[in-house]
């Protein structure tokens, strides 16, 4: 509420918030005497107050409390500071700004409620955050915080996984960094975080400590692992798919002499006809498993698809190779226990070398390789020796 008095006390204009605070209409108060308006034992705080305002030219800038009469006949407290207005010719008008005092709360207050919600935001928060010194060590931690290393923000006080303070650590000049790193939680597994850092300065510019904020990217992680595993993996065996093979001969991976077994499942079709789909699933993984544990570390086993294979080793001779496409062939053979059923297939494989030939010729020489082994009969394995080091 906003009124106007002269130099004498005189009301001369009053605002409209008259009638939200006080009941009464603007009209009801013209004429009066500011000391018409005032609680009798406030009268002596009103009289100081106009004195005070006139004496110092200026007004009264500390907030006082009085009351002034409702027009139910209650008494409303109010805070009110005055301003001293001087207009042209020397006239003095003085300009009172009240409000209720119960809207008015100390300051201390004020900034203890605004400080418990904003610790209350910081510990709740789904976001891992946390107050790091410049030594790195941790001044506090939120749930989210703790909750991704497995620990107890209280625990944290002090102490904080390597990697992030590292992080936190870091001069590299710059007050902002984000980074993604990997914490070892308590658990003993492994979680992905995407950390960021600000460095937080005082209003004179010295760095004061640093505010970290964590997020737990782990299924994002997995996610994408999965993803790019199913991108070069065949689903159902888990070896590796085309596009692997065509990645290995499209780069320098390759060393030497490589040879190239191409192996394909006999009389396969009459176990799906008799068992089933899903049998005929379990024995491609099980063929798939033998394979693995023939082959050395860096041969790599491709399921082209249905149940054909293909084994591409890179720097060997020709004597090994053939040797290892034996060994694949033979271990195709043994019996197969499935739902309490035994199962038998056979194989056949065809050999292509190769010193710089591309993969679909080499894909070519060792089809025709293996289309001679199913001529002779399964089990048999027939080299391409066209393709041979030293072939003619």
């Amino acid at each position: 509420m906003v009124t106007v008095f002269d130099a004498a006390g005189n009301l001369l204009w009053v605002n409209a918030a008259v009638e939200r605070l006080l009941g009464w209409q603007r009209s009801d108060w013209d004429g009066l005497h500011g000391t018409e308006l005032v609680h009798p034992d406030d009268l002596a705080l009103g009289m100081e107050l106009l004195s005070s305002a006139r004496a110092t030219g200026t007004g009264v800038k500390e907030p006082v409390v009085y009351r002034l009469g409702h027009r139910d006949g209650s008494w409303v407290d109010l805070e009110c500071i005055a301003s001293a207005v001087e207009l042209e010719g020397g006239q003095v008008l003085l300009v009172v700004t009240s409000r209720p005092a119960n809207e008015i709360r100390p300051s201390t207050a004020i900034f203890d409620e605004a400080a418990a919600r904003v610790s209350s935001m910081f510990d709740d928060a789904t976001i891992g955050m946390a107050q790091v010194a410049l030594d790195g060590s941790v001044l506090r931690a939120n749930n989210a915080f703790a909750e991704l290393v497995g620990s107890e923000p209280e625990q944290l006080v002090g102490h904080l996984p390597p990697e992030i303070v590292a992080l936190a650590l870091e001069d590299d000049g710059r007050s902002f960094r984000d980074q993604q790193v990997t914490i070892e939680h308590l658990d003993g597994t492994v979680r992905h975080a995407r950390v960021s850092q600000s460095l937080v300065r005082d209003h004179r510019g010295a760095p004061m400590y640093n505010a970290l904020q964590a997020v737990d990217v782990t299924d994002l992680v997995v996610a994408e692992r999965e993803l790019r595993h199913r991108s070069t993996h065949d689903p159902l065996t888990g070896l590796a798919n085309r596009a692997v093979l065509d990645r290995i001969f499209d780069s320098d991976e390759l060393r030497g002499t490589t040879a190239l077994i191409y192996l394909d499942l006999d009389r396969f079709k009459p176990v799906n006809d008799a068992f089933g789909h899903a049998a005929g699933d379990e024995v491609l993984c099980s063929i798939a498993v033998r394979l693995r544990r023939q082959v050395r570390e860096v041969d790599v086993v491709v399921r082209l698809g249905g149940d054909e294979f293909v084994i591409v080793c890179g720097d060997v001779d020709r004597d090994d190779a053939l040797s290892l496409a034996d060994r694949l062939v033979s271990v195709c053979a043994d019996p197969i226990e499935v739902d309490q059923a035994t199962i038998h297939v056979e194989a056949s494989a065809g050999v292509a070398f190769t010193n710089g030939a591309g993969l679909g010729d080499l894909l070519r020489r060792a089809d025709t390789a293996l289309y001679r082994a199913k001529i002779r009969g399964a089990s048999v394995m027939v080299a391409d020796d066209e393709s041979a080091p030293g072939g003619s």
